[in-house]
């Protein structure tokens, strides 16, 4: 099997992250804001992207949580789900300045969040927030077909490569926001289509889960958000 991993899947596929990963223009002094901000050193040390959840939470995220409420939701509710968070965390950030944009803030964990990703800036989370959408997006388009993706789906390979300023992240994040389901919408086969794609904490995902886990993902970002926010 081709292991591709969905990063580079979600940036060939999705010109809103290209925009979000090259779209450099300003002064000099704002660069190299952005570039010390991205280089920032963690103040404690974190577990190697990819390393996962905490034994237990995994557990009952993938034998209690992921199975339970992926197939209660409907796939309207999740997309109003996905819409709402996302309005949430753009009027979050919409006051925010570069350099608060971009600042790394070591948070608590969070639920459903790897050790890796605890220090991370505003717009690195809205950064990852769309890799993964687009990968999402794609496999929830195959699947929806009755295809398997041959791309890997993989957790250390979605992190965010902090390029870009911090004002353009946001504004591609809003029209990833203002495009995604549309285009996601445009593109579905059968919503129902059993045909699954494997997922390295939960397991196979057919369509409809992975719509649930794109949705879920917005909520549990907003709150690393929020905590990133009262660290500033």
């Amino acid at each position: 099997m081709k292991t591709t991993n969905i990063n580079e899947s979600a940036t060939r596929s999705s010109s809103t992250i290209n925009e979000s990963a090259t779209c450099a223009s300003s002064t000099e002094t704002t660069m190299d804001q952005r570039k010390d901000a991205t280089k920032t050193a963690p103040p404690v040390k974190l577990d190697a992207p990819g390393k996962g959840l905490p034994f237990l939470e995994g557990l009952v995220l993938r034998y209690w949580i992921f199975p339970r409420n992926s197939k209660k939701k409907s796939w309207e509710k999740n997309a109003q789900l996905f819409k709402r968070e996302g309005e949430k965390i753009l009027d979050l950030s919409k006051n925010l300045t570069e350099s608060e944009l971009t600042k790394k803030v070591l948070i608590s964990h969070i639920p459903g969040i790897e050790d890796s990703s605890r220090f991370w800036s505003v717009a690195e989370t809205m950064e990852h927030l769309m890799i993964v959408g687009a990968g999402m997006a794609h496999f929830i388009d195959l699947l929806s077909h009755g295809k398997k993706p041959d791309i890997k789906a993989d957790p250390a390979m979605v992190k965010p490569v902090g390029k870009g300023l911090g004002m353009d992240v946001r504004r591609a994040y809003e029209k990833f926001m203002q495009t995604h389901l549309e285009q996601i919408e445009k593109n579905v086969g059968d919503k129902n289509s059993p045909q699954t794609h494997f997922h390295p904490w939960m397991g196979e995902m057919n369509a409809h889960q992975w719509f649930w886990l794109m949705a879920s993902h917005q909520i549990i970002h907003r709150m690393q958000i929020e905590k990133i926010l009262k660290g500033l």
